[in-house]
């Protein structure tokens, strides 16, 4: 069997085709895969801060959270106490970008 002129050329280009629709997939993949890292370590510290937040509120006595119960701004947060009953102040942090409440807890005064 022979074979036409331009089909080793034709062979190719095809396979160069695919080669370049592989890689570009490769690419996107990742691509997405350093957003999502970015994403993870972005949501890593917010929670961090979340905690030291908390860990400080959590060793306030009762005087001090009662100075500070309503809805107050702690840099990009919102700290939220409330008091729900004698001794007991529900604590939480919202975050002021999205309003989303990242945690909530109950503190008894000392």
């Amino acid at each position: 069997m022979t074979r036409r002129p331009g089909v080793v050329l034709l062979d190719a280009l095809l396979a160069l085709v695919l080669v370049a629709v592989v890689s570009l997939g490769a690419f996107d993949l990742l691509r997405q895969s350093m957003r999502a890292r970015e994403a993870t370590s972005d949501h890593a510290r917010r929670l961090r801060e979340v905690d030291r937040l908390l860990s400080s509120v959590a060793m306030w006595p009762r005087g001090e959270l009662d100075l500070h119960l309503g809805r107050r701004r702690q840099g990009t947060w919102w700290l939220d106490i409330q008091r729900s009953e004698r001794g007991l102040y529900r604590v939480s942090i919202v975050d002021g970008r999205s309003g989303r409440a990242w945690l909530s807890t109950v503190l008894g005064g000392a």
